[in-house]
């Protein structure tokens, strides 16, 4: 999420007309919580999960206590994810609708994949102990000889690979390691065989999506680990748009649209340690030992 209002000025003194109340304390949280200190906004904390109150900077009030102890005050969400569910918390406690702040009110009104490259708050820690789970769960196979990297980012699948295996990291922008350049969105695929393939968390920001997985399963010889934050964890339509996505494939799309290119479900997880539920699948190619329906 970036946290680029459109009109900072006049959102800053919305915000400081009444007592503020910040309610979640998330990553995104943080960063709404540092754009407030920016603005010189005052604030408060609030979240129902009780680990998450520790070691605080700024003031907490406990969710059941906003109604008597600010009953004046406006409450934020400050998580795209899970704003359905702060919703309904909100409204349970008494807190009145005209009071409560969508999360949308610190975005810009358009989002794409790129402004996110530019914004520089990628989670890249989150990604890479995503990557050390997949390594964990067995993934990566020990003997694979060739990897290409769909969307590489800072490469975090290569310290995991053998030492002898050739690394391909493909992405818009040089990354280094001889970047391989390409414009997903312009449909510039490599021409690249490999045995592996990783397409992590890229393809909700590619307009010719199918065009993409039919590439990378054209040129993968062996297994394909993809990522994707499915329509049931994420339904909300305005809410995919206004995160930069694109598409809105459900896990059976997903699921047919590799069984279309002759890839099969080996294996499926979901990672909820972001601020989103992320699906991560392991696909393997029909006839290779492993097969799963």
């Amino acid at each position: 999420m970036i946290i680029k209002p459109e009109n900072p000025s006049e959102l800053a003194e919305l915000l400081k007309s009444r007592p503020l109340i910040l309610y979640g304390m998330g990553d995104t949280g943080r960063r709404i919580a540092q754009w407030c200190g920016d603005y010189d906004i005052p604030y408060l904390w609030s979240d129902k999960n009780a680990d998450l109150q520790k070691n605080l900077s700024s003031v907490y009030v406990a969710p059941q206590d906003i109604v008597r102890s600010y009953p004046a005050a406006n409450i934020a969400i400050t998580s795209i994810a899970y704003r359905d569910e702060i919703m309904e918390d909100l409204l349970r406690l008494g807190i009145e609708s005209e009071r409560i702040l969508q999360p949308y009110i610190f975005m810009p009104d358009e989002v794409d994949w790129r402004a996110i490259e530019d914004d520089g708050r990628a989670d890249w820690e989150l990604m890479r102990k995503r990557f050390q789970m997949i390594a964990e769960w067995g993934w990566i196979p020990n003997n694979v000889k060739s990897v290409a990297d769909y969307g590489a980012g800072h490469k975090f699948i290569k310290a995991l690979l053998p030492e002898a295996a050739n690394y391909y990291p493909i992405d818009f922008i040089d990354r280094g390691d001889h970047t391989i350049i390409c414009d997903f969105n312009k449909q510039e695929f490599p021409n690249i065989h490999a045995e592996l393939s990783v397409c992590a968390g890229v393809l909700m920001y590619v307009e010719p999506a199918k065009e993409l997985v039919d590439h990378i399963c054209g040129h993968t010889d062996r297994q394909i680990i993809f990522s994707f934050i499915t329509l049931e964890e994420m339904p909300n339509i305005d809410t995919r748009r206004k995160l930069g996505f694109c598409q809105d494939f459900t896990e059976a799309q997903i699921i047919d649209m590799f069984a279309g290119q002759e890839y099969v479900l080996r294996d499926k997880r979901r990672d909820t340690s972001g601020n989103s539920m992320i699906t991560l699948f392991l696909f393997e190619k029909r006839g290779n030992a492993g097969d799963a329906t």
